[in-house]
């Protein structure tokens, strides 16, 4: 085990400065002992059980935790792990680096897509975390802490905005195959005459633009500390989920423009149809989305039980 270093003690005032807004005297978790607490995945803001364990000791944490996520990365700089204090009892943010003891990566990333960039598991077997690398103890529950909340509007806003280029990327890839692809059945010598790739290729368009602006008001609104009040959960899902539905839909139209060329192996679109498929599991899920927006415009108490 190792003790705090300055290193690390200047990674979690940055974590608190990023996420609050403040320096690191004015947030973070007090000096308590935790007896036990459990991890939970940091890409499961919708209510998954926890699945590890991390015990509290010398009014410090030890964590134990092995995560299986979409999210892009190999071997991560800084970690924020959500922790449970087994059963219902607070959520602590944890902060760990990368280079800590205990901390490994698992090269086991076998997926349908996301083969660039990888998200292989990170296994933490007793890795000491001292509490002033904790950002925060928060209720178990909706994201009402703004430590919580800010790391969820700025996930969320970037995984929707990795969805918005694949989308873009598709239809370039459309727009230039349909000026070159031939037939004899089009007089005029290209797809790009035949009525039906005209209406697909303005599909794409319409959906990703109303996509593109969706996500785009909600990064300027939060840039320019518009306040949406209790409805900024609801907008941040909803412009995630206007951008991955947009995606699917835009890069199973360039396959339809671009032919059977676009499902062989190797090809660009081929790659960009497995990736955008990892749409629908990075978070909020549909079922969330629709769940946090209807519990919110019903006027349903997200604090209280969930069915």
């Amino acid at each position: 085990m190792f003790t705090a270093k300055e290193p690390r003690s200047r990674a979690a005032a940055h974590a608190r400065e990023v996420t609050l807004g403040q320096n690191s005297n004015s947030g973070g978790a007090k000096d308590t002992e935790v007896s036990e607490l459990t991890v939970i995945p940091t890409a499961s803001p919708e209510g998954l059980r926890p699945v590890t364990t991390a015990t509290g000791c010398c009014r410090s944490r030890k964590t134990c935790r092995r995560s299986a996520t979409t999210e892009p990365r190999t071997v991560p700089e800084l970690t924020l792990l959500p922790a449970a204090q087994a059963p219902a009892a607070p959520v602590g943010a944890v902060i760990a680096v990368g280079d800590a003891p205990g901390l490994t990566t698992v090269p086991n990333w076998d997926a349908q897509g996301m083969r660039a960039t990888e998200s292989h598991d990170t296994v933490l077997e007793d890795v000491f975390v001292p509490d002033s690398d904790v950002l925060c103890v928060v209720p178990a529950g909706p994201p009402s802490h703004p430590a919580v909340a800010v790391m969820q509007v700025w996930a969320v806003t970037l995984i929707a905005n990795v969805y918005i280029g694949i989308a873009e990327r598709a239809l370039e890839i459309a727009v230039a195959q349909a000026a070159r692809r031939t037939s004899i059945a089009i007089p005029r010598g290209t797809f790009a005459h035949h009525p039906l790739a005209q209406q697909q290729v303005a599909d794409m368009y319409l959906a990703l633009d109303a996509a593109r602006s969706s996500v785009d008001a909600v990064a300027q609104d939060w840039v320019r500390d518009v306040d949406h009040g209790p409805m900024w959960g609801p907008k941040v899902l909803a412009a995630k989920w206007q951008a991955t539905v947009a995606a699917n839909r835009v890069v199973d139209l360039a396959c339809e423009v671009v032919g059977g060329s676009s499902y062989r192996r190797g090809t660009e679109l081929e790659r960009l149809s497995r990736d955008v498929r990892a749409a629908r599991f990075h978070p909020g899920t549909d079922a969330f989305t629709h769940e946090i927006i209807g519990k919110a415009l019903l006027g349903v108490d997200g604090d209280g039980p969930r069915w």
